[in-house]
């Protein structure tokens, strides 16, 4: 999206970043809005495993111990 006003011209960005495990699918029809929010994304019904298997599914978890 391009804004001019007052012969200056401001381009602004919008990204919307969801993560999520290969072999996954978010399901559109449970979120109430046009974007899912952080609530809709954190529940385990709103997601749908397309892999055949869980060994099919690549995901990496780094756990670190912060003092």
């Amino acid at each position: 999206m391009i804004l001019r006003a007052t012969g200056v011209t401001e381009m602004v960005g919008r990204r919307h970043f969801v993560p999520h495990v290969p072999g996954t699918r978010f399901l559109d029809a449970s979120s109430a809005g046009e974007f899912a929010t952080d609530a809709e994304l954190a529940l385990a019904a709103n997601w749908d495993r397309t892999a055949s298997s869980v060994k099919h599914m690549t995901f990496i978890v780094l756990k670190t111990t912060e003092a």
